[in-house]
């Protein structure tokens, strides 16, 4: 069935999360299924709307094709706005802002963007978007730094990043800071 499917790709480690994202994305009746098993079974509740993110993108990579990220992030927003219905006008409205916070996580995040997006060109991109209204410039702005700080990384990624990081190391220093690095991310996900 579509929820053993789904609990499979959620207990089973070292799937891989590209994979996961193509499949998840794909329009085939029985892989929406799947899709809309593994975000109902999420609990976005207690989260605000960067971490429910980062909750739903820890299970697999984004796809590169347009329509698998729209069906997802659709699934994803109606899901979000049900946990959490104070905190949007609508559903239409965490779409719109969850797209945009993937698009300023590339643009932030990716060394090819030579001209980053500022907080203003964030705010100016979203104005109006809540049915008619602004979303709280202090709700952005806290969005905006989040993402600067802690990127939305999978920790897949983060651990490929950081063992190609060592491997390259050639000093004592650099050495020591990784080490300092590696053992700080330990005790915060002990």
């Amino acid at each position: 069935t579509a929820e053993d499917v789904m609990n499979f790709i959620k207990s089973t480690p070292g799937l891989d999360k590209t994979q996961i994202g193509d499949y998840l994305g794909e329009d085939a009746p029985f892989n929406l299924k799947v899709l809309y098993s593994l975000v109902d079974s999420l609990d976005f509740a207690s989260l605000g709307l960067v971490d429910a993110l980062r909750h739903f993108l820890g299970y697999f990579r984004l796809p590169g094709e347009a329509q698998k990220v729209d069906r997802m992030m659709e699934k994803f927003s109606e899901k979000f706005y049900m946990d959490n219905p104070e905190a949007f006008k609508s559903a239409g409205t965490c779409y719109v802002l969850s797209f945009s916070i993937i698009m300023l996580q590339t643009d932030m995040h990716n060394p090819q963007v030579k001209n980053k997006m500022t907080i203003d060109d964030f705010k100016r991109t979203l104005r109006g978007v809540d049915d008619g209204n602004d979303i709280a410039a202090s709700l952005l702005e806290k969005i905006y730094s989040d993402l600067q700080e802690n990127p939305i990384t999978l920790a897949d990624d983060d651990a490929i990043r950081d063992k190609q990081e060592s491997m390259s190391a050639n000093n004592l220093k650099k050495k020591q800071e990784l080490f300092s690095k590696e053992s700080e991310k330990m005790i915060q996900t002990s």
